[in-house]
């Protein structure tokens, strides 16, 4: 993919630092009311349908937290899971 903007070897490393990162200082994480998120921010966050995001943590896509019954997902978990999921094909050189 030649549009790609970030290599997979570049978005590996940035997902591997930055769980690093979170496992370094989670004692020190400080969320906001705005940082959880429920199913109706994260379907318009992502623009799926409520279908889609009960198949996505069906799968173990998405990681969430369930309180009686209703699902809550942080921010930053969120946007990391994406990363993880977010896959450049390598190139493949056809010349040789």
């Amino acid at each position: 993919m030649k549009n790609s903007t970030y290599s997979q070897h570049y978005l590996y490393a940035l997902q591997k630092t930055t769980k690093k990162l979170i496992r370094k200082n989670i004692d020190q994480l400080i969320f906001t009311d705005d940082d959880i998120l429920c199913d109706e921010e994260v379907m318009k966050i992502l623009k799926i349908s409520k279908r889609s995001l009960f198949d996505y943590r069906k799968k173990g896509l998405l990681q969430y937290i369930k309180i009686g019954g209703r699902y809550y997902y942080i921010r930053l978990f969120l946007y990391l899971d994406l990363l993880h999921l977010y896959q450049i094909p390598l190139e493949h050189d056809d010349d040789g």
